[in-house]
């Protein structure tokens, strides 16, 4: 349960998810390479005419490596060989732990409360952490990007955002772009 919590976590953050995409996400519709995965959108908000969108995330040789996750993941909850199976599916509980029911993928409301359970399994409950919510792997994702120089450009690619105006809603500048503000006034 904890990898599948991780797995949401990554795929949301590099990816710029939204959970209701990460909810529709099966097996099928990641296709690993050596340095990178491509994860397959089939629905997507802003993807009005339905045609697809590929979101490309870079495997990074540390802990929070996406590929070794999902395949971690997968290995684990005996999802790898059933390409129709949700990644984030039904999980009943066994004697030996855990089982995954692929085909029955699990709501955006227990997505939710699930996130907000183990997010408060590692950090203690407190007004900020009450602020988190499923948008924020999208939102921090999209903020760590542009506060590292990433241009806008790329960040609305790869986000698949339309506008500027969109976009903006979920950037937050770091204390230290914004000191570069009056930094940079010449003063």
């Amino acid at each position: 349960m904890h990898k599948r919590f991780l797995l949401t976590v990554l795929i949301g953050y590099f990816g710029f998810l939204r959970i209701d995409e990460i909810l529709w996400l099966q097996v099928k519709h990641f296709v690993v390479s050596t340095d990178h995965i491509d994860i397959m959108l089939e629905k997507s908000k802003t993807d009005q005419n339905r045609h697809g969108n590929k979101v490309t995330i870079s495997d990074i040789d540390s802990n929070c490596s996406v590929k070794e996750v999902l395949d971690d993941y997968l290995t684990k909850a005996k999802l790898k060989d059933d390409s129709e199976a949700y990644i984030l599916c039904k999980m009943v509980k066994t004697k030996e732990g855990h089982k995954a029911i692929g085909h029955h993928k699990i709501s955006y409301t227990t997505a939710r409360k699930e996130f907000l359970s183990l997010l408060s399994s590692v950090m203690p409950i407190t007004e900020d952490v009450r602020q988190f919510c499923t948008h924020s792997m999208r939102s921090g994702g999209a903020t760590a990007a542009i506060n590292n120089g990433v241009s806008e450009r790329e960040i609305d690619l790869h986000g698949r955002w339309k506008s500027e105006k969109s976009r903006n809603k979920y950037l937050k500048d770091s204390l230290k772009r914004r000191l570069k503000i009056t930094r940079s006034l010449g003063i």
